[in-house]
């Protein structure tokens, strides 16, 4: 509560980033927001550092986000649908968590997969306890063309620096 555009909540997503032991909320905010979550400690029955985003980006309703840890952002992918009709895109963000997790401003960057890369879904890291956290490269993540038999891999290097998926 009491965070612009995050009324309407729906399509949850709860994350754990191992690397910095902290604790990740995001939600749908009425299809216009992404609310975003951040533990300010490891415990998550604490204090949370709290954030929206403006996704509806052209009058489009926002749908169906998922949420994953990457070694310098938190990252998200979603549906984008022209305001009362079909389907427009496929869209991700990155967040930068540094900031986010010390309370600052979070810039997002953001990137279109076109048409025919819908409900992108980021990869979420894990092993960082088992020393198999990557180190360095791109961040990665999934869309559905639509054809019933593939998925396309897609890489983001230097998301919080202007890198552009391929």
């Amino acid at each position: 509560s009491g965070i612009t555009g995050c009324t309407g909540t729906f399509d949850p997503n709860a994350l754990y980033d191992a690397e910095t032991d902290r604790y990740i909320l995001g939600i749908d905010g009425n299809g216009s927001y992404y609310c975003l979550a951040v533990s300010q400690t490891n415990d998550p029955t604490g204090n949370w550092h709290r954030y929206s985003f403006f996704t509806a980006l052209g009058g489009d309703f926002h749908d169906y986000p998922h949420a994953g840890v990457g070694r310098d952002a938190i990252y998200m992918g979603a549906n984008q649908f022209f305001s009362g009709g079909p389907f427009h895109e496929g869209r991700v963000w990155a967040f930068d968590k540094t900031a986010a997790y010390a309370g600052g401003a979070v810039s997002a960057f953001t990137f279109s997969t076109g048409s025919s890369g819908g409900t992108p879904q980021p990869l979420h890291l894990h092993g960082f306890q088992q020393g198999t956290w990557p180190t360095s490269g791109p961040h990665r993540f999934v869309t559905d063309p639509y054809d019933g038999s593939t998925l396309a891999l897609w890489e983001w290097p230097n998301a919080l620096g202007g890198g552009s998926p391929s």
